[in-house]
């Protein structure tokens, strides 16, 4: 062998790798361009790829709807929270640990308010739930009170008030004020301030109530889901015409949707590919009419009047070893109404 050519041919590999090795450092400094999903997980364990951060009031973010939803980073066991187009591109931190109440844990859906400011969260922290509000503009956490339960969430159109439940009872946080009051209380399995912020929808076991803004009854409306079915699970559309949910009882899960307006039940459906599974947790998409469902690495976007099937590939999804993405929420939309 001759040893003078081998060691110049070990030399002049070990030297392309130091130059490769410092074009990506170099160009990992320099951009600050999104950064496109690369698969090979090997090379973003090597080479860390830095976190785009959602900013508040930041226009090129905000110019389209999103997705909101939280997750855990690698081997961290503490929940951030985060955003993203509705094809999964453009994912941003929208909150760290240390922001979400230093690391506890979110219990159910947080939900933004309508101007992109404030974050609703219900919490379980090391004395027990409670209730606080993320400000994502002055990077503050914001305790409001303890209490248990789901707490549905709703903001009104001026983001200056959350209304919620909490241990079975009703209240108001006045945010310009810090003022938290206590509400008459609309019983419901899922309670929905409607667009025009006068009126609740409050799901019922057999159908739903509208109450007026001071929690008394303007109609009450039964919807035939066939008998012994208990409704569950409600979600309603962003301009507050079609209100989805499933029952259960005797024979299988089914899904339904119904006019608000009317009262009237428009279909009911068994199929596995709207139902996804019988823990699937949809939400309404911008078009109004379609639901989406999160299913392993893409979303299933189903109209709920054609009943086209529409199957988005998530884009990013290596992206920072993100798992257990989930509580996923509509944001930066409000789409136009004839109230």
């Amino acid at each position: 062998m001759n040893i003078n050519k081998f060691i110049y041919d070990r030399l002049k590999s070990v030297l392309a790798l130091s130059l490769i090795l410092l074009l990506f450092s170099c160009d990992e400094q320099s951009t600050e361009q999104p950064v496109e999903l690369n698969n090979d997980r090997s090379l973003e364990s090597t080479f860390p790829l830095k976190i785009r951060q959602e900013n508040y009031g930041d226009s090129t973010v905000f110019s389209t709807p999103r997705l909101q939803f939280i997750a855990k980073l690698g081997s961290d066991k503490k929940n951030t929270l985060w955003s993203m187009k509705l094809d999964g591109s453009d994912r941003r931190q929208v909150a760290n640990s240390e922001l979400i109440f230093n690391g506890q844990t979110i219990v159910h859906t947080p939900i933004r308010s309508p101007d992109n400011r404030y974050v609703a969260v219900s919490m379980d922290g090391p004395d027990g739930f409670f209730r606080g509000i993320l400000d994502l503009k002055d990077k503050t956490a914001t305790r409001i009170m303890k209490g248990g339960g789901y707490p549905f969430f709703n903001w009104t159109s001026d983001s200056e008030n959350v209304i919620f439940y909490s241990d079975a009872e009703h209240y108001n946080y006045h945010l310009p004020t810090k003022n938290l009051t206590k509400r008459p209380t609309i019983y419901s399995s899922g309670l929905f301030l409607l667009p025009d912020d006068k009126e609740f929808l409050a799901m019922k076991s057999d159908g739903f109530w509208i109450h007026h803004f001071d929690g008394t009854v303007k109609k009450k409306v039964k919807l035939d889901v066939g008998e012994n079915r208990r409704i569950k699970f409600p979600i309603i559309s962003p301009d507050g015409k079609i209100i989805y949910f499933i029952s259960e009882g005797k024979g299988p899960i089914q899904s339904h949707w119904a006019s608000v307006d009317s009262g009237e039940l428009l279909a009911s459906e068994i199929s596995k590919e709207l139902l996804g599974s019988s823990s699937a947790k949809p939400i309404f998409s911008v078009d109004l009419e379609s639901l989406l469902f999160r299913r392993g690495n893409y979303y299933r976007q189903v109209n709920l009047i054609t009943k086209e099937i529409k199957d988005i590939n998530m884009k990013e999804l290596g992206l920072w070893e993100m798992w257990g993405i989930g509580k996923i929420s509509l944001i930066n939309y409000t789409p136009k109404t004839d109230f």
